[in-house]
């Protein structure tokens, strides 16, 4: 979800700047059009924030609807600052500092279990110690 958000973001930029330019105008003519589209990403970015805190709590203090904010503004500004100033920045790179912010509200992680699934990277080797 978040790859393709960012895919979207290097696709449409000036649609995003667009977006972000009228979304907390408070006269603007495409408020209620944004904010209803904000709603939608916001509800999809909640449900799968909350699919991850049930297998994964959040830590006290942090809300699903909280996380989902932050994940929702950190795909914005990384998607428009790899797109503006860092193309050389892989979208793999930018998906993953999107999703350190999901760790970072999540309890830490307890032995034997494991990140939740839409957080995976590719399997180690095991270290031989």
């Amino acid at each position: 979800m978040i790859e393709r958000a960012l895919e979207f973001i290097g696709e449409y930029p000036a649609f995003v700047r667009l977006w972000l330019g009228e979304q907390w105008r408070a006269d603007g003519a495409w408020q209620g059009l944004l904010a209803g589209m904000r709603a939608e990403v916001l509800a999809v970015i909640e449900a799968a924030v909350q699919r991850i805190s049930s297998e994964r709590p959040l830590r006290a203090g942090v809300t699903v609807g909280g996380v989902a904010v932050a994940l929702f503004g950190a795909a914005f500004v990384t998607g428009m600052d790899r797109a503006a100033l860092h193309p050389e920045r892989s979208i793999e790179e930018a998906r993953e500092a999107v999703l350190s912010i999901v760790l970072g509200a999540l309890e830490p992680e307890q032995r034997g279990r494991h990140p939740p699934p839409a957080c995976h990277t590719e399997p180690q080797a095991p270290r031989n110690t």
